[in-house]
């Protein structure tokens, strides 16, 4: 886990923190703060087409009007409610068998720039969604751009004061009240941080050690979707390419998924 050497005291202009994740990943970057975009992905996808990137693009927004998650989900995102983040890594396609290494790298990077800031302990659900009190409180949606990039992007409700009536049973927040412009920016720095060592380091399997320690469902009962097939089974594992493994209630064989969605944990 990384720890930022100084935690700022003061707040930071958008060029400060450009020059201070600069320091911190040791790299030259691109860096857009909007007050209001309709989606930071979206936006990432149309970079990627338009310029020739070699280093990373950071794209970061108060508020996102057209936020949106796995399976083209919507993800809510209210000004100043979240942070909404997308990362840019040019040339860094990852290989089909290591997407689940990938996938669930990124989820344990968000689990601990939470921890190393906010010190909070959250729940992973498989394959990349933060719980706390069981509730959602952050998703990771990652897409292939133009000339091989790799977007990452995350949402994260630090305290939306409100939900929509469609989210009130699911969607939660990381904190009890809205965090100050000094803690805003130092988990963005954290969680940027995070990330990028990830990208460089998630074929090496070492993250899954935290990620099977506090997945939320092994063990349990759990309705699976891949595709349109419906599964369900005992959680058994979380296999060494980050791939569920499932005993089915039907056959009692061992299901291996590379995708898909857990959509019932049973109690």
């Amino acid at each position: 886990m990384l720890v930022l050497s100084q935690i700022r005291s003061f707040i930071m202009t958008d060029a400060e923190i450009k020059l201070e994740i600069e320091r911190v990943i040791r790299s030259k970057i691109t860096f857009w703060h909007f007050s209001t975009i309709d989606s930071t992905n979206a936006y990432a996808k149309i970079i990627c087409r338009q310029r020739q990137l070699n280093t990373p693009v950071i794209i970061w927004s108060d508020q996102q009007t057209a936020g949106v998650g796995r399976f083209k989900r919507p993800f809510y995102s209210s000004q100043n409610g979240g942070l909404y983040l997308t990362v840019i890594f040019p040339h860094s396609r990852p290989d089909p068998q290591a997407i689940g290494l990938l996938t669930t790298g990124l989820a344990v990077a968000t689990f601990n720039a939470i921890l190393t800031v906010f010190k909070i302990t959250t729940d992973l659900k498989w394959v990349n969604d933060l719980y706390l009190n069981h509730r959602k409180i952050a998703g990771i949606l990652t897409e292939i751009g133009a000339q091989g990039a790799l977007i990452v992007g995350i949402g994260i409700n630090l305290y939306q004061q409100d939900f929509p009536s469609a989210l009130k049973a699911i969607a939660g927040n990381l904190l009890t009240s809205q965090p100050s412009d000094e803690q805003r920016t130092s988990f963005l720095i954290q969680l940027v941080a995070e990330i990028t060592r990830l990208t460089q380091t998630y074929t090496n399997h070492q993250h899954l050690a935290i990620y099977r320690r506090h997945l939320s469902f092994l063990g349990q009962s759990i309705q699976v979707q891949y595709g349109n097939q419906l599964f369900t089974g005992i959680a058994s594992n979380i296999n060494d390419f980050g791939e569920l493994e499932m005993i089915d209630d039907q056959d009692h064989q061992l299901h291996t998924f590379n995708a898909g969605e857990i959509t019932k944990i049973f109690d």
